[in-house]
């Protein structure tokens, strides 16, 4: 692959720093959590439990089959883009060939789900599912040509869009909703609206590099695929790795244990959102050639520390949070949020070290050293979950997270020039903290 893949482009005179970037999108990804959750609100409110359910059902299924139908391509496009700035246009135009195939691909198997099974979908009704299926080719296009503003380097339209979108959804379903009647159909098409606004935005902005509607680069969409399938079913073995012991826990353990182990992960997806907001601004440097190997270990060696504290803070915070925002009915979470952290720490250390790789063509062996981790996982949890607590299930994702973790730290110790590049000193550290926190 690498002899196909043209010489780095050389990084602009002037580039904002990494600093800048990450305190952007991790305000950006803030903001969208907030609307998410007005949204949520707001819907709930206006459609009642039934009609909440039918449309989160939908939604659920629109994007999880907007995800399914990535194939990797959302993860190659900022790559190629980084590297190879003259075929732009080119991944533009691809992309959506891409997601003119997959998106009808993955709407026909979301309606095949409700005619062949339909008890899967039985709070869904057709009308309802035919306006979110129309939806998924909208989705994969603006997420395809929203990838490659990253590989370019341009942040702000990046997350402006992305909250914007959140905002109009919001603005739409207090004002158009209950001025036309509610309804979970309009509801579903209010909220793609946005999502139509958003195709039209990255569109435009994708014009500078030529015209987007130009026949398949059959040669470069091979190479594109080749990175893709890789970082595909990297992202499916964490997905599943992170996911699955939700619903191990839902089906051995119950709703009601599976309620209470749903606070303890959703706190530690709150508390990952910084490490890997860092790991995505550093890929797209290194990727364009902007940075070095020794910007990788500064970053390393930041987020290692940072993080610690940032997750000694966290298990301190747990038990009074948890009691705040939910009540004394889910106490128990907080143990299991605690048997989880020493996991989510070696899960939020070790993005750095995979989008390294990633910026540096996705190796096979990064593909492999999930496997481990998830066998453990599955392990652990078919033979201990039914006899014993809800807490096997944080047990085992902390083992197979440290798993894992060493792992990766191998191939990165292996990659930097061995074990002691990757262990801070003490100068280096306050160095690194002046720099993450004055310097631009």
């Amino acid at each position: 692959m690498s002899a196909e893949v043209s010489p780095l482009v050389v990084a602009p005179a002037v580039e904002r720093g990494l600093r800048g970037d990450v305190l952007l999108m991790l305000g950006a990804k803030l903001c969208v959590l907030l609307l998410g959750a007005a949204t949520t609100v707001i819907v709930a409110r206006s459609l009642g439990p039934a009609g909440r359910g039918s449309l989160a059902s939908t939604y659920a299924l629109m994007t999880l089959l907007a995800q399914l139908g990535t194939f990797g391509i959302a993860s190659a496009n900022p790559y190629f883009a980084a590297r190879e700035s003259h075929k732009r246009a080119s991944i533009a135009s691809n992309s959506l060939w891409f997601s003119w195939i997959a998106g009808p691909a993955m709407a026909a198997v979301g309606i095949a789900i409700k005619l062949f099974a339909p008890v899967a979908l039985a709070s869904v009704s057709w009308p309802e599912l035919l306006v979110g299926m129309s939806a998924v080719p909208i989705m994969l296009s603006s997420l395809f040509l929203q990838s490659i503003l990253l590989g370019e380097g341009r942040t702000v339209l990046y997350n402006g869009v992305e909250v914007a979108t959140g905002l109009l959804t919001v603005l739409l379903l207090l004002t158009v909703l209950p001025l036309a009647g509610g309804g979970v159909v309009l509801a579903l098409a209010l909220m793609i609206v946005p999502q139509i606004a958003a195709l039209a935005v990255f569109t435009s902005a994708m014009r500078h590099h030529g015209g987007v509607l130009r026949r398949l680069d059959r040669v470069l969409a091979r190479r594109m695929l080749a990175y893709g399938a890789r970082a595909y079913v990297v992202t499916l073995l964490a997905y599943m790795l992170v996911r699955i012991d939700l619903l191990l826990v839902s089906g051995i353990q119950g709703a009601r244990a599976a309620g209470q182990y749903s606070i303890a992960t959703a706190l530690a997806d709150a508390l990952s959102l910084l490490p890997i907001t860092v790991s995505v601004n550093l890929f797209a440097r290194l990727a364009r050639g902007s940075a070095d190997r020794q910007l990788t270990l500064g970053v390393f060696h930041l987020v290692t520390i940072g993080y610690l504290f940032l997750c000694i803070s966290a298990a301190a915070l747990a038990s009074p949070t948890i009691a705040l925002l939910f009540g004394p009915a889910y106490h128990p979470a907080v143990s299991l949020f605690l048997w989880l952290l020493p996991g989510v720490y070696c899960l939020g250390v070790l993005e750095v070290i995979a989008y390294h790789f990633a910026a540096k063509g996705m190796p096979r062996e990064l593909v492999f050293v999930w496997l481990p981790g998830l066998v453990v996982n599955l392990t652990i949890d078919v033979t201990l979950l039914p006899h014993h607590g809800t807490f096997v299930a944080s047990i085992a994702s902390t083992v197979a997270y440290a798993i894992v973790f060493i792992l990766h730290m191998r191939m990165f110790a292996r990659d930097v020039g061995g074990w002691a590049a990757l262990r801070p000193t003490l100068t280096g550290t306050i160095s690194l903290l002046r720099m993450a926190l004055w310097r631009t």
